[in-house]
């Protein structure tokens, strides 16, 4: 889906809706629709009829993205199209979510040591698709940029312990932060309850999950429960 405006054309991918960011990525064209690189490739990926070798996505990514270069070509034959009429936005809350999506995006490129452009730009997505409810392991379930940081900030402390008892660490920044993202969404009803009804300080949030499960014990102590089934703790997860 493409918006037409006095001097600008944006495009939005089909599979995500997010906006495509022409600045750091390319357009991809297919069908005539419009698609990011990774999300076309899932698509590609799980089409069954018909069902696409490695080989033949390969071609067709090659392809739509020729054909997204002719898009861009073609968009002065469109700037000066009539405006669309764009609904009243609140510029303070508009401004504020940029913030927080910033926010969030500084701390896990910080805590994962994410430094590609193109990851960045495919977390941005996940997170937009989070907030709006369409990304797919959360059920449909909603959670604001600003939850979603203050939620990895006050649950760090868990979700360093699970990591350390894992049986099967994961070996790379990007996988770790996805699998704790899921970790987060399936805790969200329970954070949310926490945070309303169960205390009023955000220091209490913060080691309430540790503490009740471990009930004070010291993490580090060598003692009878460091033979912990973690797939039993992570059970729902």
């Amino acid at each position: 889906m493409a918006n037409t405006g006095k001097k600008v054309i944006q495009y939005f991918c089909e599979v995500c809706n997010n906006l495509i960011d022409l600045k750091n990525e390319d357009l991809y064209t297919y069908r005539n629709k419009f698609y990011h690189m990774d999300c076309l490739t899932s698509k590609l990926k799980r089409s069954k009829k018909p069902k696409y070798t490695g080989e033949k996505i390969k071609v067709i990514l090659e392809q739509a993205k020729e054909r997204g270069k002719v898009t861009r070509r073609n968009e002065k034959r469109h700037s000066t199209s009539k405006p669309v009429k764009l609904p009243s936005v609140n510029k303070e809350a508009e401004i504020k979510e940029k913030q927080d999506m910033q926010q969030l995006i500084d701390y896990v490129s910080s805590k994962y040591r994410i430094t590609s452009q193109s990851e960045i730009q495919r977390v941005k997505r996940t997170f937009t698709m989070i907030k709006n409810g369409t990304y797919k392991r959360a059920d449909g379930q909603k959670i604001p940029y600003e939850n979603m940081y203050n939620m990895f900030c006050n649950y760090e402390q868990e979700l360093n312990y699970i990591h350390s008892r894992l049986k099967n660490p994961i070996d790379t920044q990007i996988a770790l932060l996805y699998y704790d993202i899921v970790v987060l969404i399936n805790k969200y009803s329970e954070y949310i309850y926490n945070k309303n009804h169960a205390t009023k300080n955000e220091n209490d949030i913060k080691d309430f999950e540790v503490s009740t499960y471990l009930k004070g014990r010291n993490i580090e102590e060598d003692d009878s429960d460091d033979n912990l089934d973690i797939e039993a703790f992570l059970e729902g997860y």
